[in-house]
């Protein structure tokens, strides 16, 4: 069982190269509403892999994989790239106030140039740095490995934005301290909050604390009126 699960990995991540080598991998964009004045303030930016004999491959199965052997670097500039242009030529539209965020794992933060990379393709798109959100799971907060980058980044004006806060670990100090841009509600919290006061005020709490610091708060998950 153990070597046929080794040799069904070894074959996915041959299929993840191949993959993304031939354009197997697309982006998808999430609408982000603004409840205060009903119209579309961005997108979140979601990568996605049609396998050409496996169809849909779940993220949750290939990023875990591409971060693990090292395949987030060359995916992960490939990403923000497409993010910035798509963003660029919709702002060049007249959607101008528009933003779009990505996830940046620890492992890209990390990464050898991931900073000099964003800053290129910013150049090259002519895009406003605050127009581009990098997602980071709250353990990248702690990451040192990750801090220059996360530093520089900030200093060339691109927004932060802490996700699935209130499910994890969420330091408070953490959050006062880093200038962050803003806060995203995890999901699994959302969904636990229909009928339950204590999940209730929990996001209550990440709303008032997110306002009162200045940052923007964005709901993942909000799937009805």
């Amino acid at each position: 069982s153990m070597q046929e699960a080794a040799r069904e990995r070894l074959q996915l991540e041959t299929d993840l190269r191949r993959g993304f080598e031939q354009g197997e991998l697309s982006m998808l964009y999430q609408p982000i509403f603004s409840l205060n004045s009903g119209r579309v303030a961005g997108f979140e930016a979601l990568l996605r892999w049609e396998h050409p004999t496996l169809g849909k491959v779940d993220p949750s199965e290939f990023v875990p994989l591409a971060e693990e052997t090292g395949l987030i670097q060359p995916i992960g500039h490939w990403t923000i790239e497409r993010a910035c242009r798509d963003l660029a030529a919709w702002r060049a539209q007249g959607s101008s106030s528009l933003l779009v965020c990505v996830n940046a794992s620890p492992g890209r933060l990390q990464g050898c140039g991931f900073a000099e990379v964003v800053d290129a393709v910013i150049r090259q798109t002519e895009l406003d740095p605050g127009a581009l959100q990098l997602e980071v799971a709250e353990e990248t907060l702690f990451c040192a490995a990750a801090k220059a980058t996360f530093e520089a980044l900030i200093d060339r004006g691109v927004g932060f934005s802490l996700d699935n806060c209130g499910r994890g670990f969420s330091s408070l100090g953490m959050v006062h301290r880093l200038p962050l841009s803003g806060l995203k509600i995890d999901r699994w919290l959302l969904r636990q909050a229909s009928g339950c006061r204590e999940h209730s005020a929990i996001i209550h709490t990440l709303v008032t604390l997110g306002h009162n610091l200045g940052r923007s708060v964005v709901a993942e998950g909000i799937e009805t009126h």
